[in-house]
Formats: structure tokens, sequence, C-alpha cells
């Protein structure tokens, strides 16, 4: 949204400008800190008695491993090409409708040649890209814009390299199972997992949403906001790897991971009733 307000800045005829301050910086670091921090946080499983019927999801059967190399494979084409093309294509636009803008303020009709002459439908007009907002970042961080800064590491690093790692985490995942190196592909799998956590693609796409949706009350100032084909592709791109990291954890390789935890909480199920059975000798003595 800042690249688009400051893309329209055209001096003297038009001035247009958005920056950054202290409560971006703020929220940033919330952000960040209690994404990284909930890393830490382990889900407790929950206790199960032997012999029950209402077993984990790793007794379910697994993919077979051919069928989930080829599906991952399959999966991954696809989130480069629209992993690539929602970087390119426009996510927002912004342009000025005249009639409209002359529909809802009909007292500017007196002065219609006059801001004719001044061609302001294409002074604001202005397509913005993934790409090329990182890259004007990337400008703005050089001439000392430190909340540029870490906008730059927030967008290109979450929400773009992050994706990307995940999605080559889970294809090399797949292809260790598939040569039968279960204990490397989970090690990936757990670390693709985190990754996936940490990753804003999904946010970035909500945001773009959510910001189109709030500018469409500028409608009544002929302003049009509209939401572009590279939304789409980033959605696309996002899809394919939700689809990718499930059947990647429902292979062998994942099935044994979650086999590791449960047979390390019957352990100590196990244990604990051993213990609860020692007792009841001794109160009985």
């Amino acid at each position: 949204l800042m690249y688009l307000i400051r893309g329209l800045d055209n001096p003297p005829r038009v001035a247009s400008y958005m920056n950054l301050q202290l409560g971006f910086t703020c929220f940033s670091v919330f952000c960040v800190g209690s994404t990284v921090s909930s890393l830490g946080i382990n889900v407790p499983e929950v206790p199960q008695t032997q012999g029950s019927e209402n077993r984990p999801s790793e007794d379910a059967p697994s993919f077979p491993r051919h069928l989930v190399l080829a599906a991952v494979a399959a999966l991954a084409i696809p989130f480069g090409v629209f992993m690539v093309l929602g970087l390119a294509n426009p996510s927002m636009s912004l342009y000025l409708d005249m009639n409209l803008l002359y529909k809802v303020q009909p007292e500017l009709k007196a002065l219609k040649s006059v801001i004719d002459g001044l061609n302001l439908p294409a002074l604001l007009r202005k397509e913005v890209s993934v790409w090329a907002c990182m890259a004007a970042l990337v400008q703005w961080t050089a001439d000392g814009e430190v909340n540029s800064l870490i906008a730059f590491i927030l967008y290109a690093g979450f929400a773009v390299f992050l994706p990307i790692l995940d999605m080559c985490l889970l294809a090399c995942a797949a292809v260790l199972d598939f040569r039968r190196w279960n204990e490397l592909a989970h090690r990936l799998l757990v670390v693709s997992h985190k990754v996936r956590k940490l990753s804003m693609l999904d946010v970035s796409i909500m945001g773009c949403i959510v910001v189109t949706m709030s500018l469409k009350t500028l409608r009544d100032q002929g302003v049009i906001v509209e939401m572009r084909s590279g939304v789409l592709y980033l959605l696309g791109a996002e899809l394919c790897q939700y689809a990718a990291a499930f059947v990647a954890t429902r292979s062998r390789s994942g099935g044994a991971a979650r086999g590791k935890v449960l047979a390390k909480s019957d352990i100590n199920l196990q244990g604990d009733g051993e213990k609860a059975e020692g007792s009841g000798i001794v109160g009985s003595v």
C-alpha cells in the first residue's frame, strides 16, 4: 500500500507520500516475536489407554512412497509457476474514474475543462506487484529508512523466501522417503513444519484482500482500488504448499514420526501404571 501511494507522487501536479512510523516498528517486533516464540510451545499428547480403539492418526495407512513423491513433485511445479507469476503480476491497482467522480460530485462539472486538462486519469493510475514493491523497499532502505528495511525482511523473508524454502524441504523429504532414508526425511519434515509456521504468505494475501476491501470507500471520491491477478496466483501457490505438506506428512517417514510419539506416550502410560500398581502393593503391605 505504501508503494502504491508513493508511486502516485508526480510533482507539481500530484503530491502523494506515505511513511512507516514507530507503530509499524513496534507491531513488527510483536508479530515476529510472538510467531517465533510459538515454536517453543509443544502440544501435549492426548492420553491413550492400551487397546483403545481411538488410536492416533499414525494407525491410518500411509501413502505409498512413489505416490508421495509423484504428488509432491506435481505440486511443486505449479507452486513455482504460481509464485513467479504472483511476484511479477500486479497485486493491487489504483486509478481515477472521472465519470464516477463527476457523478458523485456534480459540482465539479463546472470545472470539467480545467480538470480534464490536468490529465489526472493518467497521473493517478498505478499498479503494484510484489517484485516491484521489494525493489522499492531496497531503494528506500538505501536512502536510510530503517522501517523499509524491516518491511523488506518481513516481505521478502517471511512472505516469499520461507514458503519457497518450505516447498524445497517437502520435495527433499519426499525424495529421501522414496529412497528409504526415513530418519533424514523425518528431520526435514520437522524443520519444514517449523518453517511453515513462520511463513507469512497467507498473511500477506489476507492483508491485500483486507486493504482492498477497506479502500472501497474511496469510490465516493472517484478513486478505484482493485485487487489484481497477482493475489490469485499467490493464493494458488499457497494452496499447493498446503497440499504438498499434507501429502508429505502422510508418507512413511511422517507415519514413523507419529509412531514415535505414540510409542513414547504408551511407554509413559505403561510406566505410570506400573508405578500405580507398585504403590498399591506397598499400601497393602
